[in-house]
């Protein structure tokens, strides 16, 4: 069986992007290194990397939409902890009946965090 491993979201300032992901996640990174531009979280039992491309984690760009969806209980309050920081963050309803919340970070990076609304 397959599972997901690592999530790596390409960034330009590695000390910005720890600063509003420590602030998203509510958690201090386990890992950061300036030299090799990487800076790592644990979202439970899943390691989130911030890299700056060419360092040795990838070549990704930063400014495109990110190809994973995180998922949060309470979009309201997550919403209400990240709006000086993402002030374009909004929460959508969705057709098949759930909830996302959606903002550009720093480096215009899409993020979409999901949360199931119960029938």
């Amino acid at each position: 069986m397959l599972s997901l491993a690592l999530l790596k979201i390409p960034v330009t300032n590695l000390d910005r992007a720890k600063a509003f992901y420590s602030k998203l996640f509510e958690a201090t990174p386990v890992f950061h290194s300036a030299e090799f531009g990487w800076t790592q979280f644990m979202l439970g039992s899943l390691p989130v990397a911030l890299y700056i491309p060419g360092k040795g984690g990838g070549a990704g760009l930063p400014g495109h939409d990110l190809d994973f969806q995180l998922f949060a209980p309470d979009l309201p309050a997550l919403k209400d902890r990240i709006d000086q920081d993402a002030t374009d963050a909004e929460i959508h309803e969705n057709a098949d009946g759930s909830q996302s919340l959606e903002f550009r970070d720093p480096d215009g990076n899409g993020v979409k965090i999901m949360a199931r609304v119960d029938p």
